[in-house]
């Protein structure tokens, strides 16, 4: 997949990244992808790292794993 950026650059999400010449088209590139995340995903992430947060404070810092 690539995206376009405003100079006509352009990067490609997943392993490589083509040459950018620009800060300006790396965070457009990061912002166009940022968008792209759903938000159902990021407040599942949410909770899921409060739940882990409880679970290590609970366990003294300890292994957590058989908590959760």
């Amino acid at each position: 997949m690539r995206l376009a950026t405003r100079s006509g650059g352009s990067c490609r999400t997943g392993f490589r990244l083509a040459r950018l010449l620009v800060l300006a088209e790396l965070k457009q590139c990061i912002f166009d992808e940022w968008d792209k995340i759903d938000q159902q995903l990021i407040d599942s992430a949410i909770k899921q790292l409060c739940k882990r947060l409880a679970a290590c404070i609970s366990a003294l810092g300890g292994h957590i794993e058989h908590m959760l």
